[in-house]
């Protein structure tokens, strides 16, 4: 062991007196500082004391100006400032006695307060109170006795004030000398630091620093290769430093000829490896293919075999036979194809393919296993991406069928989602394509996210055992997108889903590739999307806007009825509904039977989108045109659409089952309604039957009408003043059970809202059916046989009113609708219809136009839907639709600029409406 005379302790001890000397020196200063604060508080105390001498001078001065002007003038305003500094004396007698700590100035403040209490107690008070007795004689002697006292007072002021004077002065003296006392310390003491401090410094440089100075060059020198020695010169430490330094170069030194020969001889084994890498990589490989040609054969006579009669338990035996043929198929084509990657024998085909397709049918290949655990899995291809390019399309769906069974196999439910879309390359290269595999499966811990692109790694080991795999398929798909010139990289978090992402070059087409485009028939369709998935309702909005169509998204049933309703009843109904079949509350089934069950949505066209391949004859009876299964494919879609609008052969319709009939009886039909011209033609229509009617126009009238007469159906309106059909409904309901009646009165609500959410309210009231408006004599007739049992025409299905081409305006008047008015009315009973709407127009306008200056959005929602229901019973179409966008406004308190246009709009199309109205049944 190396031993020399150490340098600590001669550092310590020079450490040691700079210390002392900076602690001696504060402590000097600390004690001038605290004599300096002791001068500064007597200091003040001095001038406190000197305020209240002079405040009780002068107070004994007011008192005694106060007697003298009383004394001579016999005034009592002169006893105020008397009075007060009587009040002040005292107290600042006291403030004196409290600031004076000197046994000298306690003696002089005595002989002072004596001479004050004696002038105040002994001369003035008593002399005040025989001041209006006095003769001028005793005035005068009264007056020269207190000019003595006075003079007395003051020279006892004057001597209490000069010692104070004399204390101040000494003071100041002494806190002078305390200063320059603490000057010269500070000065003598910095200099004395100053010089120890550079003396260590010096003595650090030359003995310490400048050594390991020395070998921290010559450690530097070692990093880079060159074997040298320090000087060993000095002593202690840094001379034990280069000593030490010397005997680890030399140990290098030996240790580099040492590994230099380990080295040569590492180089040959590996070699060696390698080559036996390489042989058993191509054995792997020949013996892939040996295996795989029998295997082919297992899993294609079982299939054949599962093709012929069989008994259950052979059918088990053989199915599981197959699907683990499948099994041991991919964990073959793995191991072949790593062998080959391995063995530097996989090789791309690059060729021209349809980019687009090879994706979705990458997707295509694991829908089945995903729909089998309830998974939504979708494609979406950016409008940016290429269909022609040219590369290994096989490689590439590989490498994209192996992410998605990985999110399949670890997703237990949620969904899987697959993006492709352009993003930018390196500076100066051309724009790369990125593929995204989304799931929302068990998620990765980034801390093993880097394992899983190793061979036969996984995240956790015992996933193996859970998930069951070879390890493989990662490891291939980054070897492969490597081998396309790309980079593969994963995002995820435990818990939270994964996100798989490779990024290739891509390289144009070089021929020219039989690819589908859009055609232009499918352009400018109006389309609603429900779909409860948001992934899947992104995706395709974003082909249906590529293929020039608009497009609404809704999440689930009800909001598509609502949408749908309000479309048709603007006159400008959807062209097409894509439906999701899985969904929440209502699923698409159901829903397409509410559609098909309402005559005004017949004419939209119905497409599904499924899981599975399930249900398929329930969904052509409900009316469904075309049924696709998920992930759709872009081609697959369009094909669907353009088949759904534009087939020839007549599509079935779902015509919902009628409740079972009320007992009926032979009373007439109340109808219940607020709007004049909707209650005279359902009581014209009513009447042509051969009905009986009698007509209110409120709830309340209502009651009243059922109390006074038996009706045997009513036919009742949902909104109205006073009281509103629901509440109508319930009081009737309420009526029959107290009344324990053991008939029930038949309730059809009439309501242009004849969607989801108000059926369900008119059933919650207690109404037993329901007329969309306006009314059509197909639809009565259809619901007078379901609850009356009379002879009526079967319910037809209505033809499509007019409808405005897209983006034009809708015209002024429904022809066909005003076609079945005629066919149904004669024609001095259409033309009183008429004009009795129009005799209404004024009222209405003048309602809508007073709430939209008061900004009453209820009451604006009321006019306007009685406009608009007015409207729909005598074919008004551009004005029913005018209405309806200002009973949408008025829902939304949206009293800006739109509602003005829509206003402007409404005038407008009065005239047009009037009009065309007149011409056809004259003035």
């Amino acid at each position: 062991m190396l031993r020399s005379r150490g340098l600590i302790v001669p550092t310590l001890a020079v450490y040691g007196i700079v210390v002392v000397l900076v602690a001696t020196m504060f402590a000097v200063l600390l004690v001038a500082i605290t004599d300096l604060r002791h001068d500064a508080t007597v200091a003040k105390r001095s001038d406190l004391t000197l305020q209240a001498s002079s405040a009780l001078e002068r107070s004994t001065i007011d008192l005694e100006t106060g007697l003298r002007g009383r004394l001579l003038t016999g005034e009592d305003r002169f006893l105020l400032p008397y009075r007060a500094a009587s009040e002040d004396i005292p107290v600042e007698l006291r403030r004196l006695r409290g600031l004076v700590k000197s046994p000298a100035q306690r003696g002089r403040l005595a002989l002072v307060e004596r001479y004050v209490q004696s002038y105040v107690h002994d001369y003035a008070d008593p002399l005040l109170a025989r001041a209006g007795d006095l003769t001028a004689a005793e005035q005068i002697a009264a007056t020269a006795e207190g000019k003595q006292r006075l003079d007395k007072l003051r020279t006892a002021f004057d001597a209490f004030e000069r010692q104070r004077a004399q204390g101040a002065e000494r003071r100041r003296d002494a806190t002078s000398r305390h200063a320059d006392r603490a000057v010269l310390i500070g000065a003598v003491g910095l200099a004395a630091s100053l010089a120890l401090l550079i003396g260590l410094a010096a003595y650090l440089l030359t003995r310490i620093l400048g050594p390991i100075r020395r070998v921290t060059l010559a450690a530097e020198r070692l990093g880079e290769g060159e074997l040298v020695r320090v000087d060993e010169r000095g002593r202690g430490e840094p001379r034990v430093l280069a000593r030490a330094f010397n005997t680890m170069s030399a140990r290098l030194g030996r240790r580099e000829a040492e590994m230099r020969s380990a080295n040569a001889q590492l180089a040959s084994a590996k070699e060696q490896a390698e080559e036996a890498s390489r042989l058993k990589s191509t054995f792997l490989a020949n013996m892939s293919h040996e295996i795989r040609t029998p295997l082919n054969g297992v899993i294609g006579m079982t299939g054949l075999l599962l093709e012929t009669p069989l008994d259950a338990e052979q059918r088990e035996y053989a199915e599981t036979a197959r699907a683990s043929g499948d099994a041991l198929m991919v964990v073959i084509n793995d191991i072949l194809d790593f062998s080959k990657i391995e063995a530097g024998k996989l090789e791309l085909d690059p060729r021209d393919y349809d980019l687009h397709e090879a994706i979705e049918a990458s997707c295509d290949l694991l829908a089945v296993q995903a729909h089998a655990k309830s998974l939504e899995l979708s494609t979406y291809i950016h409008d940016d991406v290429p269909r022609g390019v040219h590369g290994d399309r096989g490689r590439v769906m590989q490498v994209v069928t192996n992410l998605l069974a990985n999110a399949v196999k670890f997703t237990p439910h949620g969904e899987v989602s697959v993006d492709v879309a352009m993003v930018a390359g390196p500076p100066g290269e051309a724009r790369r394509l990125r593929v995204s595999v989304t799931d929302t499966g068990i998620g990765i811990d980034p801390a093993h996210a880097a394992r899983l692109f190793e061979s036969f790694a996984q995240a956790d080991t015992s996933t193996t055992r859970r998930f069951g795999g070879t390890g493989l398929g990662l490891a291939i798909s980054r070897q492969l997108v490597e081998l396309m010139g790309g980079a593969i990289d994963v995002d995820s978090r435990p818990g939270q889903g994964s996100t798989f992402s490779f990024v290739l070059p891509l390289e144009p087409a070089r021929g020219v590739l039989d690819v589908r485009a859009p055609q232009a028939e499918v352009r400018g369709l109006k389309i609603l999307v429900v779909d409860d998935n948001a992934t899947n309702r992104r995706v395709l909005d974003a082909y249906l806007a590529a293929w020039g169509m608009r497009c609404k998204l809704v999440e689930d049933g009800p909001a598509a009825l609502e949408s749908l309703r309000i479309a048709a009843e603007a006159g400008a109904p959807y062209d097409l509904a894509l439906l999701d079949f899985h969904m929440p509350g209502m699923d698409g089934i159901e829903l397409a039977a509410r559609i098909a069950s309402f005559p005004a949505l017949r004419s939209t066209r119905l497409v599904m989108l499924t899981s599975s391949g399930h249900e398929l004859g329930r969904a052509r009876e409900v009316g469904i045109a075309e049924f696709l299964t998920k992930p759709v494919r872009q081609s697959r879609l369009y094909d669907a659409i353009a088949s759904a609008m534009y087939e020839d052969a007549e599509r079935p319709h779902h015509v919902p089952p009628a409740p079972s009939a009320a007992s009926t009886g032979d009373g007439a039909i109340l109808v219940v309604e607020d709007n004049a011209v909707n209650q005279r033609l359902t009581v014209r229509l009513l009447e042509r039957r051969g009905f009986s009617t009698r007509a209110v126009e409120d709830g309340l009238q209502a009651l009243d009408a059922i109390a006074e007469e038996r009706f045997s159906l009513v036919l009742m309106d949902c909104q109205m003043p006073e009281l509103d059909g629901y509440a109508a409904t319930r009081e009737i309901r309420r009526r029959e059970e107290a009344a324990g009646a053991g008939e029930r009165l038949p309730i059809v609500a009439m309501t242009a809202n004849a969607m989801e959410g108000d059926r369900e309210a008119c059933l919650a009231a207690g109404m037993d059916d329901y007329l969309p408006k306006p009314l059509r004599p197909e639809e009565l007739d259809a619901t007078l046989a379901r609850w009356l049992g009379d002879a009526v025409p079967e319910a037809a299905v209505a033809a499509p009113g007019a409808r405005p081409a897209n983006g034009s305006e809708p015209p002024a008047l429904d022809h066909a609708r005003f076609a079945e008015m005629a066919e149904d009315f004669g024609p001095e009973d259409l033309r009183e219809l008429v004009h009795a709407f129009l005799d209404t127009i004024p009222g209405h306008m003048a309602d809508v136009l007073d709430a939209v200056g008061d900004r009453d959005g209820p009451r604006l929602r009321a006019a306007a839907h009685k406009l608009r229901g007015g409207c729909l019973a005598v074919g008004a179409l551009s004005l029913a639709t005018s209405a309806g966008e200002l009973e949408q406004l008025a829902a939304e308190s949206a009293f800006d600029e739109r509602i003005d246009a829509a206003v402007a709009t409404l005038r407008r199309r009065t005239d047009a409406v009037r009009a065309a109205l007149v011409a056809e049944v004259g003035a």
